[in-house]
This record gives C-alpha cells, structure tokens and sequence, in this order.
C-alpha cells in the first residue's frame, strides 16, 4: 500500500490515483465505477439506484439505507451522507444531477431486480450474514461532538461597551452544530481558598429555575446564542480577594448520547472589569 498525506491508499486506491495522475480523468472515473459496482459494501446503494426510475431526492437514498443498517442518525449526519452520496455518483457517471434531484443512470435486467428484491425478503440462513451495504461511519462521525462553544463574561450581550457590575455576571452560550443539543450548566464560585457552592437558582412561578447548578436543562437549536446571566453571593463584590468560576458543561445531543466537557474556569481582573479563561478548572 501506499502512504500519502496521512491515508493508505490500497492497490484500487493507488491505481486510481496513477490515472488521474496523468490526466487520463476519464479512465479513472470508469476505473472507480467499476471498483464500487463490484463492491459489496455498495451493494444496496447500487441495488437502489437500478431500481429507481424518474427524479429522486437524494435524501430517500440516504434514508433507505439508514433503514438497512438499523441506524438513526442525526439531520446532520444525513445531510453529510447525502453530499458525499451525490458527488462520487455523479462524478463516477451513475447518477446525473438535475437541480436538488438525481436521476439514476444504473441499468439492470428485470431478474436482476428479482433477485435483489428476493435476497432482501428473504432471512439469510445457516447463520451467515448480510455484507453490510456501506461502509460503517467511523466512531469518531457517529459520536461527534456538538459544537457549543460558553463563556463567562461582564460584557452584555457581547458589547464591550456595557458592562455588568458585580455581583452579576454573564454567561454566553452559543451552538454551532446543525442539530439541536440540550446542556447541562454547573457554574461553581471560589472567593479565595473558599468554595461559595454552586449558583443558586430561584423560584418562578412556584417553579424552581436552576440554570446554573444543573438542575434545568438548557434546549440550544441549531445556531443559536443565548446572552445569560446570574448572581454571585454579594460579598464577592465587596471584597479584593480572588474571584474565580469553575463551569463543566454535559451536552446531550438528539441521541440522547452525553458529551462531558472538561471544566474550565474565569478569573476575575477587579481592575478591569473583566474576566480571563484559565487552561484549567482547578486553578
């Protein structure tokens, strides 16, 4: 096999490349439609496409094999699936792009079509089973974490032109990723060398409201910010000792899968009104 920058090319992998490599682009798309129709990890893919009549969504592909594995994936990780779909399709010739649609190019004889439809009816025996239909998303896509990115701050809203004045603080919140997450938010005060507890949250409407010590879960959709912000006790303000918050973070994604984020902490600048992020949580 051959080695470059960071993949290992196997000897389809390496001969493809050797054709593009000297301008025969033609060829090497033939050369990788070939590998995939012969690939059994493609096998569902090619079967849907020889089945397919007429202008398709792409998604309705993505979806039929979503099934086939057993999977439920994420909007974000369907989307994916459907760009990396339509673009080796297209390029290889098996699919031709008409707007947001695709139209098969793939031809199959009527037993073809027979036999494939029979092989998924039918319960595969002596314990042998199904090739997978396409290649398993790595562990790292299938448990990829949420982009949130949360910060503390006096700044409100982030205007560096109005600030807070202790004991309030700010919090921000933001979430990046094309999916919806919920978080969970423990904020900790430390005065000195004391730890002050969790920041308390408070009754509304007869409902305990705890944003900041866990206890409410926060519904972050999909890029969106949310400008934050609680109490410290008062004695923080009124005081010069070292102000720092520790914050840890747990997001759940639509899964229901957990992402812990590492703590980390703001130390308060009383000079400046301000606050720095510390490298660590217990500083």
């Amino acid at each position: 096999m051959h080695e470059i920058s960071g993949y290992v090319l196997t000897k389809d992998g390496e001969e493809y490349a050797r054709l593009m490599t000297a301008g025969k682009e033609g060829d090497a798309r033939l050369f990788l439609r070939k590998v995939i129709e012969s690939n059994p990890l493609w096998a569902d893919i090619i079967f849907f496409l020889k089945a397919t009549r007429g202008p398709r969504d792409p998604l309705d592909l993505v979806l039929d094999i979503e099934r086939k594995l057993g999977k439920k994936w994420a909007p974000g990780m369907r989307n994916r699936l459907r760009a990396s779909y339509v673009s080796i399709l297209s390029h290889v010739g098996l699919i031709q792009k008409e707007g947001s649609k695709i139209i098969s190019l793939a031809e199959a004889a009527p037993e073809e079509l027979l036999r494939n439809v029979l092989d998924n009816l039918l319960e595969p025996k002596h314990g042998i089973e199904r090739v997978p239909s396409i290649v398993q998303p790595p562990a790292e896509e299938q448990r990829r974490f949420p982009l949130v990115h949360f910060n503390i701050t006096q700044a409100v809203q982030n205007n560096p032109m109005i600030k807070r004045r202790l004991p309030n603080v700010g919090f921000n919140i933001r979430n990046s990723s094309d999916s919806p997450v919920r978080a969970k938010v423990k904020a900790r005060v430390f005065l000195g060398s004391r730890d002050l507890g969790l920041v308390e949250g408070s009754q509304r409407g007869g409902k305990y409201m705890g944003y900041y010590d866990g206890k409410i879960l926060w519904n972050l959709n999909p890029y969106t910010i949310f400008f934050g912000n609680f109490s410290v006790p008062k004695i923080c303000a009124e005081t010069d000792e070292n102000l720092r918050i520790e914050v840890s973070v747990t997001l759940i994604d639509i899964d229901g899968q957990e992402h812990k984020l590492l703590p980390v902490s703001w130390t308060f600048m009383r000079d400046k009104n301000d606050w720095f992020l510390e490298p660590a949580g217990d500083c």
